[in-house]
């Protein structure tokens, strides 16, 4: 898939092994490589249904979410035209956070 990123912190976080090192430490950080490494490996969020793709919808925007390990999720939305698209219609993605739950 095409990936895009709602600012150039995450790009950065995304990109840039040794920034995702600093903020969650190597463990994790090798995690959020591999799980960006499987977002542009797909054709579509249809082949990463298996990896635990989960939908939020929010009335207004439907976003994704996609968890690198039991804290740490990467949202999503598709970057495309027009509303209602099927999974796999969605060939392009803006990475909008990655978030930490606390626990």
């Amino acid at each position: 898939m095409e990936l895009a990123f709602e600012t150039k912190g995450l790009r950065r976080l995304c990109e840039h092994e040794n920034v995702a090192i600093r903020k969650f430490g190597g463990v994790r950080a090798s995690k959020l490589k591999d799980r960006i490494s499987d977002l542009e490996a797909a054709v579509s969020l249809q082949d990463l249904v298996f990896l635990g793709l989960n939908k939020k919808d929010s009335g207004s925007e439907i976003s994704y979410e996609l968890s690198v390990d039991d804290q740490i999720s990467i949202c999503f939305m598709a970057n495309h035209a027009g509303a209602d698209l099927q999974l796999h219609e969605i060939g392009r993605i803006k990475l909008t956070a990655i978030e930490i739950q606390n626990g």
